[in-house]
């Protein structure tokens, strides 16, 4: 047998080894990312407005979601920004959150 009929045997050989063999994990790794929204940058000043946080599995598909508005502080944020737009405006696919 040539060395390249071998080299083709063993590389045959080891293809159908992989095939057939998956491996276990002893678990299943989770991820969460998690996201937040604030009225800017500045620590003293600003504030967390929201958070959110998306789980996903190993192969970083969403599994579960959660979120939730913060009352931020409206007259500060009046006072330096303007009066923001509702969020349906920005995202008309939230559906009225103001």
């Amino acid at each position: 047998m040539s060395v390249w009929a071998s080299w083709l045997e063993a590389i045959g050989f080891l293809e159908n080894l992989l095939n057939r063999y998956t491996p276990r994990m002893p678990y299943e790794p989770v991820f969460v990312v998690i996201d937040t929204e604030t009225t800017g940058f500045n620590k003293r000043y600003d504030r967390i407005i929201e958070l959110a946080a998306v789980r996903a599995d190993a192969y970083f598909n969403p599994v579960d979601s959660w979120h939730t508005l913060l009352t931020p502080d409206t007259n500060a944020v009046s006072a330096t920004r303007g009066t923001p737009p509702p969020t349906s405006a920005l995202h008309p696919c939230c559906g009225g959150y103001s």
